[in-house]
Order: structure tokens, then C-alpha cells, then sequence
């Protein structure tokens, strides 16, 4: 596992190789157990790996809406990846339950990813989530911006 995750030196790719190889060591329905795995609890619920140089942001279970899961298949197996609007949500989530101060500006960021944002959709998260007054601001930074 940790060869084929090292042989690249892309961040991206490297967490799209550690997520499939993890999915497919995992029985269909179980949560990953990354201390396993020789992850350390780190700071805002995080695991990390320094020499796998990846980061895993570890919840209570998946909150968002399945359908907008996306699955892809790689050499290594299947890699499931959370839409970019319950990133946005989370970062907006962090900033204000876990006083995160670049939460707000890293969901800006997160948008220019994907021009297809589902705004209904980061709009009804962030009403349970109980985040929409940092859904204004990151509305007032998008206009700002230009987006």
C-alpha cells in the first residue's frame, strides 16, 4: 500500500491512491480504521501520516447527501470523493464551531473548482449545519471577487 501511494509526488493523486487502496482493504459498510494505517490524531479531528504526507478529516460518518458521492475507479480500486459543496460547507462549518480563521477564505478557494456549484444544495447544508451567517460572508467575499 504505501509504495504505490509514495510513487508519485502529487498531492492529489496521492490521496486519490491512499482512498482506493483503504476502500478496497475496508468490508462494504466499515468505517476506515487509520490507526492501522500508522495515523496520528492531530489537531481539528484530524489523522495524519507525515511520511504518507496525507490528511484525513475524520467525523462521526458522512452527513451529506449520497447522490452527489462521486466514485471513480482507479488502478489501486475504488476512490469515493465528497462533493465540492459539502467541502464548502465544512470549511464554513470549521470556521465558525471550531474558530478556524482561514475557514471562510478556504471555501472561497474551494469554488473556483467546479462552476457548477449546486447553491440550493450548500444553502440547505449550511441551514442544518447552522452556518448560514458564514454562508453570508462567503457570499459577500464571491461578490466582491467577481464570481
Amino acid at each position: 500500500m504505501k509504495k504505490a501511494v509514495l510513487e508519485t509526488y502529487d498531492p492529489t493523486e496521492r490521496k486519490i491512491r491512499f482512498m482506493a487502496l483503504l476502500t478496497s482493504a475496508l468490508p462494504k459498510g466499515r468505517r476506515p480504521v487509520l490507526g492501522a494505517w500508522d495515523f496520528s490524531l492531530g489537531g481539528l479531528r484530524t489523522r495524519a501520516n507525515e511520511e504518507l504526507g496525507l490528511v484525513d478529516v475524520v467525523g462521526e460518518g458522512y452527513t451529506g447527501s449520497y447522490e452527489k458521492v462521486t466514485t471513480t475507479t482507479t488502478q489501486y480500486g475504488l476512490a469515493t470523493i465528497a462533493p465540492i459543496e459539502d467541502l464548502i460547507v465544512k470549511r464554513l462549518a470549521s470556521a465558525k464551531s471550531w474558530n478556524v480563521p482561514t475557514g471562510v477564505e478556504q471555501a472561497f478557494l474551494l469554488m473556483g473548482y467546479d462552476d457548477n456549484t449546486d447553491w440550493g444544495y450548500v444553502q440547505e447544508e449550511s441551514r442544518r449545519a447552522e452556518v448560514d451567517d458564514y454562508l453570508a460572508r462567503l457570499k459577500e467575499m464571491l461578490a466582491k471577487g467577481g464570481r
